[in-house]
C-alpha cells in the first residue's frame, strides 16, 4: 500500500473526504499556564533548567563579545582540529571564521544538500559544532533548531549534523528567541507556515542509560552543550 492509499482508507475510516481540506486542531485540554514572559525570567529559568542537564551557559552584551568566547570555550574544551558551523545569517557576520582561524580552529560552513557523504565525513571529524537556534524552551533548557529558517520559503538549509555529531556544540541563542514551553514553539511554528523539513529539540549534552541504567555522557551526541545568551 502506498502512502496516499494509506491516507485514503484512515480518510474513510474517519467518515471524512479529500473535499473537507485539513481539519483545524481542536485541542481536547487547554493549553497550560504559558509561565512568564519577562525575558529576563525565561533567560534565568533557561540558564537553571540547563544548568541541571549538565550544560553551561554564557551572556554577553554584544555580538563582539561572541566570537572570543567561542575561541575560549574551545581552548577550555581541550579539543584541537577544525569546526564545522551552520552557514546562515544568525551566525555570517559574527567574525567566527576569523577568530577560530586564527587560534588554531579552521572553520567550515555547513549547509544542507551540499554532497552528501564527504560532508557528513567532515562534520563527523570535526571537534565542534556551532549553531544558532530558532527557540530557546525556558522550561526544559532545550534548544529548537530548525534545518531551515521555519517562514521562509526557499530559506537555504542548515547542516542538519551540526549539532549532533562533534563533542562540542556551541550554539549563539538571541534573548527574543526565548519562550516559556514547547508548546508556544508548536505555536509558533504554525503560525510561520512554512516548516522546516527537520526541527531539533535538544536538551543539554547527549544522555544515554539504556545499559543497564549505567548513564553515559556523550555517547550519541555531544558531550558538551555551550549556549551563548546575547
Amino acid at each position: 500500500m502506498n502512502q496516499q492509499a494509506f491516507v485514503n482508507r484512515v480518510r474513510a475510516r474517519l467518515g471524512r473526504s479529500v473535499a473537507d481540506g485539513v481539519p483545524e486542531w481542536q485541542p481536547s485540554l487547554p493549553i497550560p499556564d504559558p509561565g512568564p514572559t519577562d525575558t529576563e525570567a525565561l533567560v534565568e529559568r533557561y540558564q537553571a533548567e540547563l544548568v541541571k542537564l549538565s550544560g553551561n551557559s554564557y551572556r554577553v552584551s554584544s555580538e563582539a563579545e561572541i566570537a572570543p568566547l567561542v575561541v575560549r570555550i574551545l581552548k577550555e574544551s581541550g579539543v584541537s582540529g577544525h569546526v564545522v558551523r551552520w552557514d546562515d545569517p544568525l551566525l555570517n557576520g559574527l567574525g567566527l571564521d576569523e577568530a577560530l582561524g586564527a587560534a588554531g580552529f579552521p572553520v567550515t560552513p555547513v549547509k544542507h544538500g551540499e554532497p552528501g557523504r564527504p560532508q557528513v565525513e567532515l562534520v563527523e571529524q570535526a571537534v565542534a559544532g556551532i549553531t544558532g537556534a530558532d527557540f530557546a524552551i525556558a522550561e526544559t533548557g532545550t534548544l529548537v533548531m530548525g534545518s531551515s529558517r521555519p517562514g521562509e520559503a526557499g530559506a537555504p538549509g542548515r547542516g542538519r549534523t551540526v549539532s549532533l555529531l562533534p563533542p562540542v556544540h556551541i550554539a549563539v541563542v538571541r534573548k527574543e528567541q526565548f519562550v516559556y514551553t514547547a508548546a508556544q514553539v508548536f505555536q509558533r511554528l504554525r503560525q510561520m507556515g512554512v516548516l522546516p523539513s527537520q526541527v531539533i529539540f535538544a536538551s543539554g549534552p547527549s544522555r544515554s542509560a539504556d545499559i543497564e541504567n549505567d548513564l553515559s555522557i556523550g555517547v550519541h551526541g555531544p558531550a558538551q552543550v555551550h549556549v551563548i545568551i546575547i
